[in-house]
């Protein structure tokens, strides 16, 4: 574990002091108490490597000023292979962002909740054809109903629970596919890199 001062780690992150306060402020940088900052800490590393990805992007457009010589394409194979390298640390970083925000459970894949809305339906309307089911039973008792007064009974039921379970089913998971949409579109707004 390295702590370094908050200059120190400014500097490594190729920003301002002051702007350094600003991250902190705004819970990117995570400070110890002793005032110093852990640069092992999961939070302050993904930081650092954003910076030093925005440190890289700037170097591209100094050497694309600089004319190379015509007869000399190792120039043009190092812009493409920094252009690479670049690409690779942006897929990087946004892999590290995606991990954060599942280990705080900010992101929840959606298809692990259309299974459990599915199974919430089922049980309830299981419930409710066996309750059904025997206040058909203590109906046709009390009335004196004959075995296919009772069948027809139960099978009314049976299509109405079943009309029942795909327009509910429907709905949640329409519910759930707006959410999802709600939350990427907004998701985006705001964010700075």
């Amino acid at each position: 574990m390295a702590r370094l001062s908050k200059k120190e780690f400014a500097e490594r992150c190729g920003i301002e002091t002051k702007n350094l306060a600003v991250y902190i402020g705004r819970g990117n940088v995570i400070v110890l108490d002793d005032d110093s900052i852990d640069d092992c800490d999961q939070k302050n590393r993904a930081f650092i490597q954003k910076r030093q990805v925005n440190v890289v992007r700037t170097e591209p457009k100094k050497t694309e000023r600089i004319e190379a010589p015509q007869n000399n394409d190792y120039a043009g194979l190092d812009l493409k292979k920094t252009a690479v390298q670049v690409e690779k640390l942006e897929q990087e970083v946004r892999l590290l962002k995606i991990k954060e925000e599942k280990l705080k459970g900010v992101v929840v894949p959606s298809e692990l909740i259309k299974p459990v809305f599915l199974q919430h339906n089922q049980s309830i309307i299981t419930e409710v054809h066996n309750n059904s089911t025997e206040f058909c039973r203590i109906f046709s008792k009390k009335h004196t109903l004959n075995v296919n007064d009772v069948a027809e009974m139960n099978g009314e039921l049976i299509k109405w629970f079943n009309t029942a379970i795909n327009k509910a089913t429907s709905l949640s998971i329409k519910s759930i596919e707006n959410i999802v949409n709600d939350y990427s579109e907004k998701k985006g707004v705001g964010e700075r890199e």
